[in-house]
């Protein structure tokens, strides 16, 4: 075959080939063809089009973006090539491909649409391209497609995004539809290209949208198209103000999300704001509510619990907390924290709290769970199918751990197991085609992986049912309707992966499929000991990549599971903490006196963390010097890795006839401090800065130092003095110099 060389000029050119391969037995079909694309290096045609845009028109820098998409289709097949970043083994690490290759392609005219998605800070981008080609049978066509940004024209080429997570109900009379929603991009000229696919069941759906109307729906359910056909993310039509507390709209910041892998990595990756339409939509929505917890005051916004995974900066030492019907404060908008919106012209922020009305989830008599009400969990915004705890037709088992147990599995009888699952509410096994259970051991590996399983927003069933997988997984057919089902033959439930799918009433598997393991939930706790250890500062967020070198933090040791995700623990867990090769003390006081080189803490039954705080001193800067290591009794030590900057003293002194505190390391060089630092400011009698002898300062986060007004008054001094910050004490002895007057 000859090779192609990528043409890029003012704008992006890809250069496909279409080869003709003939007859094969396994299409049936004469004269097909494959089509073979090579696109090169994406993040160079990304910034070879953002060149180009800047020179004709004006066009803010764009922050850093990262491919997450790659979809190809020829003359309209939906999704001919498909690859998705987040669905490979290893994310942090995955490339998108270079060239691709569609095979049993049909010769004649055929439309080749592709596009790559790249997501950063800013929001999301979309690169498309598209070309009729003549495809000659047995003969090589060559074909040049240009791929630029398809919403170059809007907000510098950047689009938000979210999703709606809830049910749609149609009007009075009518029966909320099921099937599969088909995801259409719509070009700035052309025809649609059918994306990505998800499924409706009784009306509930979790839909990802966007603010703009290049992505609309369609299905061939025409109820589903009917419902659908108004929906964008940012729809105020979708609301009804008379009737607040059916749905509210959630507004997540530009963030930086922790994605934790089963590889043991954690990814920390930029994602742009999006907003979360959750409730009950449509025009059969009535007086049903959306129940969440939230805070009742401005005052405690502070103080407002942190969104799981969710922070404001890639060094993951500042949460994005949740604030729900408060308004955020400056500036707008506010990185750190996520809210419910004002929606239409009143503005009005729907959804009820529940420390307001804490009867909205509790089922009493015919009010009942996702049928009058849903129960949001807000601070599982990272993840968007734990948000409200169903998926596809299923609704989750427990959430006793934290996040949503789609299956329980327990021991029946020596190999036999029990797996129990729930439905949401109608879905009657009249509504499918039939169910099946599938299982398998695993030979290596972790059982909690599913990337190989997955397909779309679910897992590829189909592929399951042919004997796709290695190990092949065994299958029975099950009453969605009972819930409960039991496997035998069971040698070693630790690698038991089960999986259950659901089928359309043509034997079509649907992709919303549940899957669990012996060690996901059950009646009782898990029965091995958490698969990971880490530290974190005292309100729950992770202690930070990059510490600083004399002071003292408070922490503690949360239990994770496989995945890197808290979970509480079936009985009381001691781990010990020690060092790891550099020095590090453990202590029990805030000024970290006294202390010791191990600790010893125990983390409860019930519980994710230990009870008591534990103060970290960290002695020497440089890299992995504050590397913990954290010994369960009777596991293998996990070391929580970390590394250190140099961090010497406050250095106060005098400046333009006040005082100036900066913060410095041992070659008295200014660093930026990545929390506010409060210090208390005291000058003698008589003298006064501002009008005040005694006042609180502060390096604010980010900055070195802090300059004060010059002083009024005659033999003055000036001592200052740290105050404890939300996760560290600052010691006395590392104040150092004199302000005199």
């Amino acid at each position: 075959m000859a090779s192609m060389i990528l043409n890029l000029k003012r704008i992006s050119s890809v250069c496909l080939l279409v080869v003709a391969v003939g007859f094969t037995a396994c299409t049936k079909k004469e004269e097909s063809s494959t089509i073979s694309m090579r696109f090169g290096d994406w993040n160079e045609i990304r910034a070879k089009d953002i060149a180009y845009r800047s020179k004709v028109s004006s066009l803010a820098t764009p922050s850093a973006a990262t491919m997450n998409l790659l979809v190809v289709s020829v003359s309209g097949a939906p999704a001919d090539f498909k690859w998705d970043r987040h669905s490979q083994p290893n994310p942090e690490s995955a490339t998108p491909p270079s060239s691709v290759s569609i095979d049993s392609v049909m010769s004649g005219r055929s439309t080749i649409q592709v596009l790559a998605v790249f997501e950063g800070a800013d929001g999301m981008e979309f690169y498309y391209g598209s070309k009729d080609a003549d495809v000659a049978p047995m003969k090589e066509t060559a074909v040049d497609l240009t791929i630029t940004n398809a919403a170059a024209t809007a907000n510098g080429g950047k689009v938000k995004n979210g999703e709606f997570v809830g049910r749609f109900l149609p009007a009075s009379g009518e029966t909320p539809p099921t099937g599969r929603i088909n995801f259409l991009f719509n070009p700035p000229s052309g025809k649609p290209m059918v994306v990505h696919q998800t499924e409706m069941f009784n009306g509930w759906v979790n839909l990802f949208s966007l603010d703009s109307n290049i992505l609309t729906y369609s299905s061939s359910n025409a109820a589903i198209t009917k419902l659908l056909a108004n929906v964008s993310l940012m729809n105020d039509g979708l609301y009804n103000s008379s009737k607040l507390s059916r749905s509210m709209r959630v507004v997540v910041p530009a963030h930086w999300n922790n994605d934790s892998h089963s590889d043991g990595v954690y990814e920390m990756e930029a994602r742009g704001g999006r907003v979360v339409n959750i409730g009950f939509f449509g025009p059969g929505a009535a007086n049903q509510k959306v129940c969440f917890d939230g805070i009742q005051s401005s005052s405690e916004i502070a103080s407002a619990d942190a969104i799981d995974d969710l922070y404001t900066s890639s060094a993951h030492d500042a949460p994005v907390r949740w604030i729900g019907h408060q308004t955020p404060p400056a500036p707008n908008p506010n990185p750190a924290y996520a809210y419910i919106a004002g929606v239409g012209s009143s503005a009005f922020k729907g959804g009820v709290n529940l420390r307001t009305d804490s009867s909205c989830a509790d089922e009493t008599g015919s009010y009942k769970e996702f049928v009058n009400f849903i129960s949001v969990d807000p601070l599982m915004l990272a993840h968007s199918d734990s948000i409200v705890p169903f998926r596809g037709p299923f609704r989750a088992v427990s959430t006793e751990y934290g996040y949503p147990q789609w299956l329980e599995l327990e021991e029946q009888s020596g190999t036999t197991y029990t797996v129990t699952w729930k439905m949401l509410p109608g879905m009657a096994d009249a509504a499918f085609g039939g169910a099946t259970l599938f299982y398998r051991e695993l030979t290596s590996g972790n059982p909690w992986e599913d990337s190989e399983l997955r397909a779309d927003d679910g897992l590829n069933c189909e592929a399951m049912a042919a004997g796709s997988f290695s190990p092949v997984f065994k299958s029975k057919s099950v009453s969605l309707a009972s819930e409960s089902s039991s496997i035998s033959g069971v040698s070693n439930p630790s690698n038991l992966q089960v999986v259950v799918c659901a089928k359309d009433k043509s034997g079509k598997y649907y992709s919303s499929a549940i899957m669990g393991t012996y060690q996901s939930g059950g009646s009782t706790p898990p029965p091995t000991p958490p698969s990971n250890y880490r530290i974190i500062f005292d309100d729950g967020v992770t202690l930070a990549a990059s510490m600083f070198s004399g002071i003292c933090y408070a922490a503690r040791v949360q239990a994770l599971d496989i995945y890197g995700n808290p979970i509480v623990v079936g009985a009381d867990t001691e781990v010990t903490l020690g060092q790891n090769g550099n020095p590090i003390g453990f202590a029990n006081t805030s000024d970290c006196s006294s202390s010791s080189s191990m600790k010893t803490v125990t983390i409860p039954s019930g519980s994710s963390t230990n009870n008591s705080i534990i103060y970290i001193l960290v002695m020497t800067y440089g890299a992995n010097m504050c590397d913990v290591g954290i010994q369960p009794s009777g596991g293998s030590t996990v070391v929580h890795e970390c590394d250190v900057q140099d961090f010497a003293r406050l250095n106060l002194q005098t400046y333009a006839g006040g005082i100036k505190v900066t913060v410095e390391d041992s070659g008295y060089s200014p660093i930026s401090f990545p929390f506010d630092l409060v210090f208390d400011v005291t000058l003698t009698a008589g003298c006064t800065i501002s009008g005040s002898s005694n006042y609180a300062a502060v390096v604010t986060a980010g900055n070195s130092s802090y300059s004060s007004a010059a002083v009024v008054g005659t033999g003055c001094t000036a001592t200052i003095a740290p105050q404890p910050g939300a996760y560290y004490t600052i010691p006395s002895s590392m104040v150092q110099g004199a302000a005199a007057f």
